[in-house]
Formats: structure tokens, sequence, C-alpha cells
């Protein structure tokens, strides 16, 4: 009975070192995965805001080509878009 109680005891304390190990690779998980999406949001924050910037500066060209290049624009928006521009 006391093999018995004393390997039972050795299974339990095996079991609860097991379990503090998975806890502690579970939290190193979610911390992981709490970096890599601060990162990631980070990222994707920088690039919607290069993409803003560079949206405005492309409307400020088309701007800046119709007050001054009319023809060209019209012959740019054709070859992007494929139609023809009529006045």
């Amino acid at each position: 009975m006391d093999v018995m109680s004393t390997s039972y005891e050795e299974q339990i304390a095996t079991l609860e070192a097991l379990h503090q190990k998975e806890l502690a690779a579970r939290e190193e998980a979610i911390a992981k995965f709490e970096r890599d999406l601060t990162n990631l949001t980070e990222k994707y924050n920088e690039a919607v805001a290069n993409l803003k910037k560079s949206k405005e500066e492309d409307i400020k060209e088309f701007i800046r080509d119709f007050d001054e290049q009319p023809e060209e624009l019209a012959r740019e928006i054709e070859e992007s878009f494929g139609f023809e521009y009529v006045e």
C-alpha cells in the first residue's frame, strides 16, 4: 500500500510539473502573439499612412497636370483605363 501511495504521489508531482510547463509555454505563446500583433498593427498603420500620402500626391499631380498639360493627362487616362477622351 505504501508503494502504491508513493507511486501515486510521484505521478501527481510529475503531472503537476508538466502542467506548469504547459502553462508557461502557453503564456509565452500568448505573449509572442501579442507582440506579433502589435508589430503587424504598426506596419499596417504605417502602410495606410503611406498610401494616403501617395494618394494625396497623385491627386495633386493630376490637378497640376490638368491645369498645365491637359492633353498629356488625357493620353495617360486613355492608356491606363482603355477608353477614349472626347472633348
